[in-house]
């Protein structure tokens, strides 16, 4: 007999202290998930341990410094993150957790939740700071709260793709001059330092107020920023 795929979540309140004892993570069929998240602090360290008797599953989970899913197998483990502040450390909010299988996909979700301060303080904290740094987290925020829009589900017009190419026409002609001079199969998008801001995101900020400090004069007015770079 075949048995259900599972996956077991285990926590690290400190850096020195022992992962305490698994936990199932209850699976959902996709789209019909109910109840509360499971619960994990921030700061506190979260590892995922997938089961399954078909080897073809997959357990598919975000990580924090590659915009794709990552998949694993059945008996693989993923420590998603470390006890202690960090630069990979996942900033409070749900996130998702699905599992693959030949018959149908499961999800399931967990909580990071902020140790410091409450929801309420958290939002309007991250609010005040996205009308101060855009593209802080507006998206992150809209996504969390169910209010972001999917551009695939919306067909423009020809008119503003029009607008959009003219707009855009020497950085398109660049990019499509350089795949045709130097063509490339892998795309890897790293963080690294440069002196230029494109694309701020939850972790580039938290190095920029942490890190970043050491290598700019002024917080105000930084001159070096870490943010993600494709190769």
């Amino acid at each position: 007999m075949t048995t259900p795929p599972k996956i077991f979540v285990a926590v690290q309140k400190h850096k020195l202290g022992e992962w305490l004892p698994e936990q199932e993570l209850p699976l959902h069929v996709k789209g019909e998930f109910k109840g509360e998240p499971f619960q994990v602090k921030e700061y506190e360290g979260l590892r995922f341990r997938f089961v399954s008797d078909d080897s073809d599953d997959r357990m598919v989970v975000e990580k924090f410094d590659l915009e794709i899913m990552e998949q694993f197998g059945p008996g693989e483990s993923i420590v998603l993150t470390r006890p202690g502040d960090s630069d990979d450390m996942l900033v409070p909010g749900d996130y998702a957790v699905a599992v693959r299988t030949k018959r149908t996909s499961y999800e399931a979700f967990y909580r990071i939740e902020p140790k410091n301060m409450g929801w309420g303080q958290l939002l309007n904290l991250r609010n005040y700071l996205e009308q101060k740094l855009t593209g802080l987290s507006s998206d992150l925020l809209k996504r969390r709260s169910g209010t972001s829009e999917d551009d695939l589900e919306q067909m423009p017009s020809a008119l503003k793709v029009y607008q959009h190419v003219q707009k855009n026409f020497n950085q398109l002609r660049h990019h499509l001059d350089s795949i045709v001079e130097d063509s490339i199969r892998d795309v890897v998008q790293i963080y690294g330092i440069r002196n230029y801001s494109r694309k701020p995101d939850a972790k580039s900020q938290r190095w920029l107020s942490k890190r970043g400090s050491a290598k700019n004069a002024t917080f105000m007015t930084p001159i070096f920023f870490n943010e993600k770079h494709t190769y």
